[in-house]
């Protein structure tokens, strides 16, 4: 058995070991003639036997696989290598005793060789065993000329074992591509199977017997699948095996390993001694540049291979390796000591040279330890400063990322802030010429108005029609000035009830003379509506169309209508019409002979400022129908909307 502790010459090799479901009689025959046959015609065969974990994981490939059949479609056949020499050495097939009153295994053997462009000549020692748990477990050794990098075709791939949909000692597939963890094309989403499948990888993730290391990668859809081909061109079968989850499978890996959590978009490699210590995780950033994380990681992962100890049945190929080897590669082993020479001297000088000789072996023993124990601390050097350097590659590679994108949300911030002030000013802008437009039309509609009112004085049949208030008018200099001048100037429109301290905190705003003006105005045509209502019943006709509403009469130009119809609203919107908190703030009160209870709802209003804040109503409530009376109830600032509140 060859131990790599004692002999750092043979750094070259490297073991794999896993199991595979015993199936029919005579399954590690069977297995043994696939292996033989994928070796000699580049695994020619489609899957021999359906591979599973051990029976007490309750893990079968075929549920990992997800909907597809256990016998995967091959890739096409390998292409040869040019100059390479391969061979394979026919199976040799021994009985062992079992264990205790377990029957006899069958165990076969046998060695290969080929040449790799990367690795230089290998060679490898296969083992297959029966189990007594009713598997087949396998373990293969392998030993490169040039020691084994990522450049290196996995030996998995050049036995043909990766084609025989067999699995690591903990249940992971061993198979040429990734492991996809979400459903496949053309398959329909089952999220029960999807769920126990990624509970079944969670618990392989935590096998104690797992050998292969797992480099699982988070991505956020289906769609970024095609955008990590490099990944998958180093994924090593038997060594370190890349899994890949979508944001869902995340998710629900992070509830069943809430310790060992995979960062959103990022990766985590499960190392294949199965401790969280050993856990390594990367970033977004940091997985952007695939290739070099995972050939980083797998060149770690060789080295740390080749310097341990192989296990189970990867022990019995390794031992196997090293008999077939040639001897400049074979471990070291001191000479047999030679026997001693005859008594020629006398018996004080015999014990001085033998005390020399033992102590110049002991020296020889110890040099060649130390020696050894140098070579492994090396190695482990080496390893570390391997790992420190992607962890600072990695490091400086997210704060180059951060500030680079630091810098453009900056840039960004900065444009959208020109932006937002070139917007504000073009509001600013507009909101005036609105404002012009606005008093012009409101000096139009109430030049109107005046008109049509003087129009109406010469003509007999309106003579008794008071006329409004001119343009020209004098506005009062305060809201509580003016509501006090409407109540009595018009005795139709009753203000009891409305609450002036809202209406007097508009007075300190800068457009408050406009809101008085436009209020008088409102004020001044909604009493002319009522008056030409009151005036058409005392002459017993009935109102005609004009006079349904006040937005009828506002839109047919009647005389005494000092405003636009734009600004006119005799409903609110439904939210607000069905929303109970938002009536409750238009209800106010009413005389009982308008409503029994005493209180109405307020829904129409008139609109002093159309959006900017405060955006002063007045609501109103028309009784003219009834008692005649229009109910003048709030003027202030905007009620509470959805939009508002």
């Amino acid at each position: 058995m060859i131990d790599d502790h004692a002999d750092p010459a043979c750094a070259g090799v490297i073991w794999m070991r896993g199991i595979a479901d015993a199936g029919p009689r005579r399954a590690t025959r069977a297995l043994a003639d696939a292996l033989f046959e994928a070796f000699g015609k580049g695994a020619a065969r489609t899957g021999v036997l359906q591979a599973c974990a051990p029976r007490a994981t309750a893990l079968p490939q075929s549920r990992l696989l997800g909907s597809r059949a256990a016998t995967l479609p091959l890739p096409p056949p390998r292409a040869p290598i040019p100059g390479d020499d391969a061979g394979i050495r026919p199976w040799r097939f021994d009985r062992e005793e079992g264990a205790g009153a377990d029957p006899p295994r069958l165990v076969a053997r046998t060695t290969a060789r080929w040449s790799d462009p990367a690795a230089g000549a290998v060679r490898a020692a296969v083992v297959l065993r029966d189990s007594p748990r009713g598997l087949v477990e396998w373990g293969v050794a392998a030993h490169a000329e040039r020691g084994w990098t990522h450049r290196a075709v996995a030996p998995c791939v050049r036995l043909g074992i990766d084609r025989q949909h067999i699995c690591d000692s903990g249940g992971l597939p061993v198979t040429g591509e990734p492991l996809k963890l979400f459903p496949l094309d053309g398959v329909q989403p089952d999220d029960g199977a999807e769920d126990e499948r990624l509970a079944l990888v969670a618990g392989s993730l935590g096998h104690p017997e797992r050998s292969v290391g797992v480099l699982v990668v988070s991505l956020d859809s289906r769609k970024a699948l095609s955008s990590i081909d490099t990944l998958f061109r180093v994924h090593w079968p038997g060594l370190l095996s890349v899994a890949v989850v979508i944001e869902p499978g995340r998710r629900v890996l992070a509830g069943l390993l809430p310790e060992r959590a995979i960062p959103a978009g990022g990766a985590r490699y499960f190392g294949s001694s199965g401790n969280a210590e050993d856990d390594t995780t990367f970033t977004r950033a940091a997985v952007r540049d695939r290739h070099g994380l995972l050939t980083a990681l797998l060149d770690d992962t060789l080295a740390a291979r080749s310097g341990a100890s192989p296990e189970g049945v990867a022990a019995d190929a390794a031992t196997l390796l090293n008999e077939h080897l040639p001897r400049r590669l074979r471990p070291k082993v001191p000479p047999p000591a030679e026997p001693p020479e005859e008594e020629t001297m006398p018996a004080v000088s015999e014990s001085a040279e033998s005390l020399a000789a033992a102590g110049e072996e002991r020296a020889a023993s110890e040099l060649d330890r130390l020696r050894s124990r140098l070579a492994e601390l090396e190695s482990v050097l080496a390893s570390s400063e391997r790992r420190t350097k992607r962890q600072l590659t990695l490091l400086r590679d997210e704060a180059s990322a951060a500030e680079q994108a630091r810098s453009q949300a900056e840039q960004h911030a900065d444009h959208l802030a020109g932006q937002l002030a070139d917007a504000l000013t073009e509001r600013d802008l507009f909101e005036e010429a609105l404002d012009d437009a606005e008093a012009e039309r409101d000096a139009a509609v109430r030049d109107r108005g005046v008109l049509a009112a003087r129009l109406a004085d010469v003509a007999p049949a309106v003579a008794s029609a008071p006329p409004p208030a001119a343009s020209g008018d004098r506005v009062p200099g305060s809201f509580e000035a003016l509501i006090a001048e409407i109540a009595a100037r018009h005795p139709l429109l009753v203000l009891d009830d409305l609450d002036g301290s809202l209406a007097a905190a508009l007075d300190p705003h800068p457009k408050a003379a406009s809101w008085r003006r436009k209020a008088r105005d409102a004020l001044t045509t909604i009493d002319a509506y009522a008056r030409a209502k009151q005036r058409a019943r005392r002459a017993g006709t009935p109102p005609g169309p004009h006079l349904s509403d006040l937005l009828a009469f506002v839109r047919s130009g009647a005389p005494g209508t000092l405003i636009s119809a734009n600004i006119i609203a005799l409903a609110e919107s439904d939210r607000v019409e069905h929303q109970e908190k938002f009536r409750q703030a238009r209800m106010f009160p009413v005389r009982p002979a308008t409503h029994p209870s005493g209180r109405a709802c307020f829904t129409a209003h008139i609109k002093l400022e159309r959006c900017k804040p405060p955006a002063p109503r007045l609501h109103f409530f028309d009784d003219t129908d009834n008692t005649g009376l229009i109910y003048i109830g709030y003027l202030g600032p905007h009620l509470a909307t959805g939009r508002t509140n």
